[in-house]
């Protein structure tokens, strides 16, 4: 069955969808030996394909995992300063997985994690705009004043970062814990919103992505999503 090609590329795990676009139009990708162009259809079955010297075979088994990330470990399939990665958690798994959407290196909680570029570039595209939920401990006492510009936007170095909610879960003795659901996808964005009011984030904490739930699965465990979560998650990021 003859495909585009950038969905081809995305569907063998190499990249997503969008950053396969971005090698075929930087002339990296041949097909039967010629240079591709965008918009161009392939038989994954039959043609080969080549993204500079490395071709592009079909997984035999597609992997979707949902990962309780801890703290001290990066989103990234290499680092050349040698920390921890999230694929080193993902055990008794020979194919290499790649994390849909980042949590920085000192936050933790929910991420999904896949070999499937396809599914990954349905279920991040900014359209979609799907609400990722997190727990957020904040440096001292917050009132419900100071969460309003959250909620209304902040400019941080030219950009726009905006909540879609934020509420007040919590006080202790010297912190407040705040629960913000997000539905841009900018880098770093709490903290970076947060450090505009010149409030420090203690801890950072992802406890949903659109329809998928942490619950109690501990930290540095994972599990296999099931048709179902699969199926909603992707109907949610279909609307």
């Amino acid at each position: 069955m003859n495909e585009r090609l950038q969905k081809v590329i995305a569907r063998t795990g190499f990249c997503s969808r969008r950053k396969a676009e971005e090698f075929i139009r930087q002339q990296k990708v041949k097909v039967n030996g010629k240079i591709a162009t965008i918009g161009q259809k392939v038989d994954a079955d039959r043609d080969i394909i080549m993204v500079g010297k490395k071709r592009l075979t079909m997984p035999d088994k597609m992997y979707y995992l949902l990962l309780n990330k801890p703290r001290g470990y990066l989103c990234t399939l290499d680092d050349p300063q040698n920390r921890h990665l999230v694929g080193e958690l993902v055990t008794g798994i020979q194919t290499r997985l790649f994390p849909v959407g980042r949590l920085d290196y000192n936050s933790e909680g929910l991420l999904i994690m896949t070999n499937d570029g396809d599914f990954a570039q349905r279920v991040l595209h900014p359209s979609n705009h799907l609400a990722r939920v997190y727990h957020v401990k904040i440096q001292g006492k917050v009132t419900e004043d100071e969460l309003l510009p959250l909620l209304q936007g902040v400019e941080e170095s030219g950009e726009l970062l905006q909540a879609k909610g934020v509420d007040v879960a919590n006080y202790t003795a010297q912190n407040t814990w705040v629960e913000v659901t997000l539905t841009q996808g900018k880098t770093r964005q709490i903290r970076r919103m947060w450090d505009v009011l010149g409030r420090s984030v203690l801890k950072l904490k992802r406890i949903r992505f659109g329809t998928l739930e942490l619950g109690r699965l501990g930290s540095g465990k994972f599990r296999n999503l099931t048709w179902d979560e699969r199926k909603e998650l992707l109907a949610s990021a279909d609307l």
